[in-house]
């Protein structure tokens, strides 16, 4: 028709016009699958596809699992053999219960044997040190104490050990240092107590030695022994209700124990019961002549002739 528009009939369309976009052909699935791909791209390039990544973590698992089999078969070094020894257990136990036994001999051969295998292992190092203590080798045990601080230098036992040892050579300010020390590193070590307890006691810093006392018997065991030297402070302190009680807890520990049969006699002079200060004094002189102990025997004995003046006993009234 003339006049109207020519319009000019729609162009073929290209190969790349006819071909979909990918992002509208590809399903869902596949997209997420690409999406994720082209992650995995940015973080780690190389990786194009999830397609091989499944296959080579397969690979490598087992790859790993095979170098622990072979790895897991040998045999570990003597070093860490030592280290992780089952036999280092039982010997520990062992060693402490003969301590405990004060079978001495037993528990020092159980220790060493424990060290021969673990020349570290520092709990059997101060066992040791205790033993010595025990057997009244102070030098010996300061050279356990050192060498338990050479592993450990932040160990608090070590310090408190060498309170001990510088209590029984009679050093007292060395053994307030090491057994203030000890506390700064652990303030919940009741040893260190005791040993001040006594320094305080032998410098007649009577009323410090009892609060001292006091805080240690919160921290440790009651023993007859710590129990003994608080109620001697009490007596010395003119508390004679609060030794008397003291001590006849003690008495339950162990009723022959010659000390606190001398302290409570000493207890029942000061309050003016002759007949149990004579028994308990006599029973003192008894124990200590059993145990070979002749200086305090004889003192014993010296005693109890004083205590029967005192009261007007006759011989008779007396054990021979």
């Amino acid at each position: 028709m003339e006049g109207s528009p020519v319009v000019a009939p729609p162009a073929e369309p290209t190969a790349a016009a006819k071909a979909p976009e990918p992002e509208k052909a590809a399903e869902p699935e596949k997209a997420a699958e690409l999406e994720k791909a082209a992650e995995l791209e940015k973080a780690a390039p190389g990786l194009r596809s999830r397609r091989w990544i499944i296959p080579a973590a397969l690979a490598a698992g087992v790859l790993f699992a095979a170098a622990l089999f072979f790895y897991g078969r040998q045999e570990p070094s003597p070093a860490v053999a030592s280290e992780v020894s089952p036999v280092a257990h039982p010997l520990l136990a062992e060693a402490k219960d003969y301590y405990q036994q004060k079978n001495y001999k037993r528990a020092m051969v159980s220790a060493k044997e424990l060290l021969s295998l673990q020349p570290e292992q520092v709990e059997a190092i101060l066992l040791v040190g205790n033993i010595l203590l025990a057997e009244e080798r102070p030098r010996e045990a300061a050279q356990a104490a050192q060498e338990a601080l050479a592993i450990d230098p932040a160990m608090a036992e070590p310090h408190a050990m060498l309170g001990q040892v510088h209590l029984l050579t009679g050093q007292w300010s060395e053994a307030l240092d090491a057994s203030r020390r000890a506390l700064i590193l652990d303030p919940g070590l009741g040893l260190p107590y005791r040993v001040i307890g006594e320094v305080y006691l032998r410098q007649n810093r009577v009323p410090d030695s009892i609060a001292v006392f006091k805080e240690a018997l919160k921290l440790l065991p009651p023993t007859v022994d710590l129990m003994q030297k608080l109620g001697g402070a009490y007596i010395r302190e003119g508390d004679f209700a609060a030794a008397e009680d003291l001590l006849t807890q003690a008495l339950k520990l162990d009723a022959n124990d010659a000390g606190v049969h001398f302290n409570l006699a000493r207890v029942y002079v000061e309050t003016g019961d002759g007949m149990r200060a004579i028994h308990h004094m006599e029973t003192a002189e008894r124990l200590y002549s059993e145990a070979e102990n002749t200086f305090w025997s004889a003192k014993a004995r010296h005693n109890k002739l004083t205590i029967a003046r005192k009261f007007h006993m006759t011989p008779e009234s007396l054990s021979p």
